[in-house]
């Protein structure tokens, strides 16, 4: 999910090669097929294939679009659980700033737990601004899926090494309980 809202025209430019140096990560890690999808107001499909594919005629796309208009992720969620084919994983490339649709963390966590439904077995946020809405960006990452996802914060100097944590396995966690015991 690309977050291509008003709130991303500063350094545009930079956020599409970063996702496409995303997009590049994915594939070289095995991923065989990725959707993209850019959101504002509304949602729009760029791109549906194999990671390699993803390249000039998208960015051209996305720079076309623009970053322009309010932030829907409620949208955004819903068009990523109706891509969803069996399983996989969803990754949001935006500041979870949500301007309209449902704009509490909490809602947007209920939301995103309803991937789990059509399959997503994790959600994932990457951001490059320090101007976001980290309480829901961790509701998404921790909505109710099989496994909690992780937050990345790209700053200018960090290469493809910075989504190296998307390759990482996550769980749940785990409570620890011992009768009798003050702390664990």
């Amino acid at each position: 999910l690309a977050d291509t809202s008003a709130s991303q025209a500063p350094n545009f430019e930079r956020r599409l090669r970063r996702l496409q140096q995303l997009v590049q990560f994915l594939g070289d890690r095995g991923a065989s097929h990725v959707t993209v999808l850019a959101f504002d107001q509304s949602v729009v499909p760029v791109y549906a294939g194999k990671p390699t594919g993803f390249g000039a005629t998208q960015l051209t796309t996305l720079r076309q679009r623009g970053a322009l208009g309010g932030s829907n992720l409620s949208a955004a969620l819903l068009a990523a659980g109706k891509q969803l084919e069996g399983g996989g994983r969803v990754v949001l490339f935006g500041n979870g700033v949500a301007t309209l649709g449902t704009r509490d963390a909490d809602g947007l966590r209920k939301e995103a737990a309803l991937l789990g439904q059509r399959g997503a077995t994790r959600l994932d946020t990457v951001t490059m601004t320090t101007a976001r809405d980290m309480e829901t960006l961790r509701a998404l990452a921790t909505a109710d899926l099989a496994f909690d996802g992780i937050h990345i914060q790209l700053d200018a100097k960090a290469g493809a090494s910075a989504f190296m944590p998307l390759s990482r396995g996550t769980l749940k966690p785990v409570q620890v309980a011992i009768e009798g015991a003050g702390w664990v």
